[in-house]
């Protein structure tokens, strides 16, 4: 089963999170360095729209996702509530697999910089 996790994302400014494979025999099974991972983000789940996307890298020494978005890319997504997936895609087996999921709240900074 997957994690569920809710997120909180300012405008406008760099975001990152780190995901720890703590299933050992999972990350082995899906041999996550050769698979592709994925995180969308869309306003609901019925959505066949994608509104943004995560950028996801995978670390074998740590056994650790990162997904991020730089703060261009966060200053561009309108304020609200919107919900993500985190999947990882092995080609080789066919098979898709979600290792994280929630919420997502992108949150407009209330001081703007012109500059």
């Amino acid at each position: 089963m997957a994690l569920i996790k809710n997120l909180y994302v300012d405008q406008g400014a760099t975001f990152a999170a780190a995901i720890t494979v703590t299933n050992v025999s999972l990350a082995a099974q899906l041999e996550l360095e050769n698979c592709q991972i994925y995180a969308h983000i869309k306003k609901s789940s019925f959505s066949t729209n994608i509104t943004t996307e995560f950028h996801c890298t995978y670390t074998a020494e740590t056994n650790q996702i990162m997904i991020y978005m730089t703060a261009e890319e966060t200053a561009a997504v309108y304020p609200g509530r919107y919900e993500y997936d985190v999947l990882v895609v092995d080609t080789n087996r066919n098979s898709t697999t979600k290792i994280m999921g929630g919420i997502v709240h992108f949150d407009a900074t209330t001081t703007k910089i012109n500059g």
